[in-house]
């Protein structure tokens, strides 16, 4: 991620970069997303996806490899630096934010349980309308953001 000649080359660019759960696995997060800049026609985007609250890290981020968790304001720093302008940001997947916090700051599991994992695929349909309704902050972020002029 990190490495740019791993990079795919492609004469002009790509119109579009998808990032999902990757960045906040490098030491260099800003320079992944400059390689991601980097790769990107004038104007093109990029939609990553990263773990959102700091307050949240524990156990279950350690066993996945985390190195950070972010903030709106810290993930629109970093995408600055890189040359990217943060066009929205969503966010996403509060009802998971609490049995998070449980599990991994609270329990300090190190595991999903089978029964967890099935009652999220079980609620996933009324999950998602209504998750912008519900008061925890979301566990994700997605940000989708755009090449500025060089």
């Amino acid at each position: 991620m990190t490495d740019l000649a791993s990079y795919p080359n492609l004469a002009g660019g790509f119109d579009s970069v998808v990032c999902l759960n990757v960045i906040e696995h490098v030491d260099d997060d800003l320079g992944a997303l400059r390689n991601i800049r980097s790769v990107l026609t004038e104007g093109g985007r990029a939609v990553v996806l990263v773990p959102q609250g700091p307050w949240n890290f524990g156990t279950l981020d350690e066993v996945l490899g985390h190195k950070r968790r972010y903030t709106e304001a810290s993930l629109r720093r970093v995408a600055a630096e890189a040359g990217l302008e943060v066009k929205q940001i969503i966010h996403f997947n509060r009802v998971s934010s609490f049995p998070w916090f449980l599990n991994g700051r609270v329990l300090r599991k190190k595991e999903f349980g089978l029964l967890q994992i099935k009652i999220v695929d079980w609620i996933t349909p009324i999950s998602r309308v209504i998750d912008r309704f519900l008061p925890f902050p979301p566990l994700s972020l997605i940000a989708v953001m755009e090449r500025r002029p060089d």
